[in-house]
């Protein structure tokens, strides 16, 4: 959208109507011409700003003409003034609108009058693009959660669709003394230019300081700001603006936009470029309440997971975990590896809900398995003690549920497993296929005396035991989910292959994020392979 002249697509078979609408409209705008409605369908589709359609033409008649630009999207937007001299009843003129003409004139017109209304119609269009600007805008803004993100759709939105050279994002710092450089389109970046005093004699800092937006060219910013005109015409120069970024009354910075060219811009332009600056505020100040609550999140879910994974003579560990699509919340997802006198205590569980509530809860059955792994010697008696903590601390009134996997893990390759209400886990034999360690208790926290045991099994050198979440199965690419026949299929290629536990981890989650394209849920991934 820039303030290049209107261009002006006329479809008239006559030479001499076409000769008298170019003189009419020489100066101000860029005529193209078509001298059938053929023609004038596939100029259409260059996107001019206004068509001048006349009824009469030789093989097509201008009301199909015009029923057709409007009944295709690529040319629907475009308005059309319809001209005629033989159709020139006020039946003509009710058919021609309804044909979806935005404006109808009989001949023979007054030459100002024809000016005058195609003027208008413009005024209209650019009211339209400038609508659809914003309205383009804002759906791109909608989706970026980031202020980097945010950042990057207004500068790409300024250089494609409003004809800037470059455009350029400070934002405050924390102590608000500071304007740090968020993002240009600037190469190179002068490294001065990256941190500016809030004082600082330049367009940008005085914008952001008072909230009042400037305009100017070479010569405004020569006269003011004398020290930065070189370095401006060394980037192309020409007409530039400094807007601010205010959003609920808060102060958050400014966008600096540059524009080829001396002529002063238009004041349609000025408005769009400072409707542009408050979508901008508005979507920098909601994503900075993201970054703030995802880095809560991430803190708070870093604190409920391993930092590292042990070392196990003679095994392999590995782990991936992912917190969802956008992360938001902490999640109820976790795993953790415990060394103890007779071996090593897996565990893998899943905490219903998201949130505050769930990283409570996951904190509680971290921290009782950590404890009772020292005391209790089967898999099955630590998942009852991690049962009767959830019931202490919610009831079993209260919907909140856990689902968890503990195993055991002997120096010898003895595992002792216990799955309540947890997805199985699965042992990738070196040789190929797979086999279930099945589940043996209900979901903890429900019920009041549940019934869980221990199930047995061995590794053997070059096998492997997953234990995952349900986030692994059940990711889903529309209806279809990842699933336990996938897994398996999986897994049953890994021991020949002789996979590495992290390798096998990654398979695994590679696998689900290509089947699902991104993860909504929660999903961990624990591996174990004997060497």
């Amino acid at each position: 959208m820039t303030d290049a002249a209107a261009t002006v697509l006329v479809v008239d078979d006559s030479p001499e109507n076409r000769y008298a609408i170019r003189r009419y409209l020489r100066g101000d705008f860029d005529v193209w011409e078509a001298e059938t409605g053929t023609e004038g369908l596939e100029l259409a589709l260059r996107d001019p700003d206004l068509i001048l359609l006349d009824v009469h033409l030789p093989d097509i008649n201008g009301f199909d003409v015009c029923r057709r630009l409007k009944q295709d999207e690529r040319t629907r937007h475009i308005p059309v003034l319809q001209r005629s001299q033989s159709h020139v009843d006020d039946a003509a003129r009710v058919y021609g609108l309804e044909s979806g003409a935005d404006a109808y004139l009989t001949e023979p017109v007054d030459p100002s009058v024809l000016v005058a209304t195609a003027r208008a119609l413009l005024r209209v269009r650019q009211a339209e693009d400038r609508l659809r600007l914003l309205n383009d805008v804002g759906v791109a803004l909608a989706t970026a959660l980031t202020r980097a993100q945010v950042v990057r759709v207004v500068t790409e939105t300024l250089r494609g669709q409003l004809g800037a050279r470059d455009g350029t994002i400070y934002l405050f710092d924390e102590t608000h003394r500071h304007l740090l450089l968020a993002h240009t389109t600037l190469e190179p970046v002068d490294p001065r230019m990256v941190r500016l005093p809030y004082a600082a004699d330049t367009p940008i800092s005085q914008v952001a300081r008072t909230g009042e937006a400037m305009f100017g060219d070479e010569a405004t910013l020569e006269a003011a700001y004398p020290d930065l005109v070189e370095a401006y015409r060394g980037n192309g120069g020409g007409s530039w603006a400094a807007v601010p970024l205010v959003a609920y009354g808060t102060r958050l910075g400014a966008l600096g936009v540059s524009f080829p060219g001396e002529a002063a811009l238009p004041d349609a332009q000025r408005s769009l470029l400072l409707a542009l600056a408050g979508q901008c505020a508005q979507a920098l100040e909601r994503a900075g309440l993201y970054e703030h609550q995802h880095h809560i999140a991430t803190t708070l879910q870093d604190g409920l997971l391993p930092r590292e994974l042990p070392e196990i003579p003679g095994a392999e560990l590995a782990a991936r975990y992912n917190a969802g699509a956008r992360a938001m919340d902490v999640g109820g997802d976790f795993y953790d590896v415990i060394p103890r006198g007779d071996g090593w205590v897996m565990v893998i569980g899943d905490v219903c809900g998201r949130g505050a509530e769930a990283a409570a809860l996951t904190g509680l059955a971290r921290h009782t398995i950590r404890a009772q792994a020292q005391h209790l010697e089967h898999p099955s008696e630590i998942m009852l003690a991690l049962h009767d903590a959830i019931v202490a601390e919610v009831g079993t009134e209260s919907a909140r549920f856990v689902t968890a996997g503990c195993v055991v893990f002997g120096a010898d390759g003895t595992v002792r497993a216990a799955f309540a209400g947890h997805p199985p886990g699965l042992i990738a034999r070196r040789a190929g296929g797979v086999e279930e360690v099945p589940v043996t208790g209900p979901l903890l926290g429900l019920l009041d005396s549940p019934k869980i045991t221990d199930a047995e099994a061995r590794l053997e050198p070059g096998d492997a035991l997953v234990l995952y979440t349900d986030g692994v199965i059940e990711a889903r690419r529309g209806q279809e989910l990842f699933g336990e026949e996938r897994l398996s299929a999986l897994l049953e290629t890994v021991g020949p292959r002789g996979l590495s536990a992290d390798a096998i981890a990654d398979a695994i989650h590679e696998a689900t994020v290509q089947h699902a394209g991104s993860t909504e849920d929660d999903l961990a991934i624990l591996v174990l392979r004997r060497v």
